[in-house]
């Protein structure tokens, strides 16, 4: 019986692992695809068809193109709210520039959404992402739903200005503008 039981789990992980591996062949597909054409110009059989596999697989695993595009930038906001959970409680400033340069590290992805006028995809797992961190960093006084809103919705569309036009500022030089208006230092 648990040479079977053993055997079953073996199975499944290995289909996890090809699911896995087609998740991401599927999503480093799309974002070459962005690369030449319009996210509206791309198709599930051209996405598919870059990827190897077929368009049974790309539905096995994503509903939408978009949920493609999600599920890879949930691995940013995964990323970065590992960093920020590592180091809690974090500086409101260094949780700032983390963010940012979680996102920079990523810019040539996060162009591609901007260019396609996409960046609201990207608005609610912000939300959720952020809304999470938040409680890992260090801030004077707990924040109202207000305050906290007022913060993470500052943030996403610093956030996206600062990733089509960093005119010239670091991370750490906006993470600091934001922290002087904020007043939470």
């Amino acid at each position: 019986m648990r040479s079977v039981c053993y055997s079953l789990a073996v199975k499944g992980m290995a289909g996890n692992k090809q699911s896995e591996r087609s998740k991401k062949w599927i999503e480093d597909a799309l974002l070459s695809l962005m690369e030449d054409r319009h996210f509206q110009a791309v198709s599930v059989k051209d996405i598919a068809d870059k990827a190897g596999v077929s368009r049974l697989t790309f539905y096995r695993n994503f509903e939408t193109k978009e949920n493609v595009l999600l599920r890879y930038f949930d691995g940013l906001f995964y990323e970065y709210l590992a960093t920020v959970r590592e180091l809690a409680p974090c500086p409101l400033e260094k949780a700032l520039v983390l963010c940012l340069d979680t996102w920079k590290k990523h810019k040539r992805e996060s162009g591609l959404l901007l260019r396609d006028d996409l960046g609201a995809l990207l608005h609610k797992p912000f939300d959720r992402y952020l809304n999470q961190a938040l409680g890992y960093i260090e801030l004077p006084h707990k924040l109202t739903e207000t305050q906290k809103q007022f913060v993470i919705g500052g943030m996403y569309f610093t956030m996206l200005d600062w990733l089509a036009d960093d005119r010239g500022r670091s991370s750490r030089q906006v993470a600091r503008e934001i922290v002087d208006f904020v007043k939470l230092r």
